[in-house]
């Protein structure tokens, strides 16, 4: 880690620092073997201006995981830096200073993503994650102190005080409480979200999520599996639309509902459709083309399982009901809300 560290001969090695691979592959080894004998070193390399971003929050998460002598210390170094992602990779360890520090912090983070009077430049994307960082934190501090401040987070949030990116992370932060305040205002926030939506209890899923995050859930979610009907940035499935554009085409309400309530609406070309016709059959697939005369049906051989199309004069058919959408229902059970929200930034970025 550091060229300048005399070898067991005392021989100082010199030379340029290990490639910013290899830094932390030392800092990943060190915390799975319990090295607690690199917590000096790793310390000291924090503190080195020269020291690459992204070595220096791994070396902060190194430390706490380790339990070093040095990691409250290294976790105040981080929450002072100017990077965000230096306060971000330090907030999930504040259970390692005093619980009143902590939650101090926790609120001082929180407040840096408050929107300012009269509007003003908007909290910037990093800053924002620090928040949301410290409410996940947030989420295991408890008694009245932790109660005060998510009650507080959840009414400044009410007020417009704090943007809607944090909704979800302050509404999780502030379920499960004990608090009565909190409890009721969850439960008029809930009730009065339905009015019959199919897609209220979701709606804090909107905004703030992690597009790289929402990517990975797309193509390698096993539950979800959205690549295998969708296509985006060129792979994927075809039974669905392809997905790339659709954050032109529709906006995150829509994409919310298109996900929780796929039969609410069907894109065109993909709604299915159930068919009696005059000679008594009854077909099931995929309307690929329609005419005021006839209707193109996909549907699928039973032998082979390949795709068939069929032409069919709209004079033949008795009766036609609107099938189910091949998307399937209850996908919202599979993911967690932040997990949603960053699928819905995902597909919302598709442009």
């Amino acid at each position: 880690l550091d060229p300048s560290t005399p070898d067991e001969n005392g021989i100082v090695v010199g030379g340029p620092p290990a490639p910013v691979r290899v830094q932390l592959a030392v800092i990943d080894t060190a915390v799975r073997l319990g090295t607690r004998e690199a917590s000096t070193p790793l310390f000291q390399r924090l503190t080195q201006t020269n020291t690459p971003a992204e070595v220096r929050r791994a070396i902060v998460a190194g430390l706490a995981e380790l339990r070093a002598a040095q990691a409250g210390d290294a976790i105040r170094l981080a929450l002072g830096d100017a990077d965000p992602g230096m306060r971000t990779a330090a907030v999930p360890y504040l259970d390692r200073l005093e619980g009143a520090d902590a939650l101090r912090i926790l609120g001082d983070l929180i407040q840096e993503a408050a929107i300012r009077p009269g509007g003003g430049t908007p909290p910037s994307i990093g800053t924002i994650r620090t928040a949301q960082a410290a409410l996940k934190a947030l989420r295991s501090q408890v008694g009245d102190d932790g109660d005060a401040l998510a009650r507080s987070a959840y009414q400044r949030l009410q007020r417009g005080e704090l943007p809607p990116e944090l909704e979800l992370d302050i509404v999780q932060a502030a379920e499960g409480r004990s608090d009565p305040q909190l409890r009721t205002a969850l439960a008029s926030r809930f009730n009065a979200g339905q009015s019959g939506s199919t897609t209220a209890r979701w709606l804090a899923t909107r905004l703030g999520g992690d597009s790289t995050r929402g990517r990975d859930v797309f193509f390698n979610h096993p539950g979800v599996q959205c690549s295998r009907c969708h296509q985006a940035w060129g792979a994927g499935g075809t039974v669905g639309p392809k997905l790339d554009g659709v954050g032109k085409r529709l906006t995150r309400d829509d994409i919310l509902e298109s996900i929780v309530a796929p039969n609410a609406k069907i894109a065109a070309g993909f709604e299915t459709a159930v068919l009696t016709l005059k000679d008594g059959r009854t077909l099931t697939g995929r309307v690929k083309n329609e005419t005021a005369a006839s209707l193109i049906l996909e549907t699928t051989d039973g032998e082979t399982g390949a795709p068939v199309e069929e032409s069919i004069e709209v004079t033949k058919i008795t009766e036609r009901e609107r099938g189910l959408s091949p998307m399937p229902e209850g996908l919202t059970a599979m993911l967690t809300p932040f997990q949603l929200r960053d699928l819905i930034e995902f597909l919302s970025n598709l442009k």
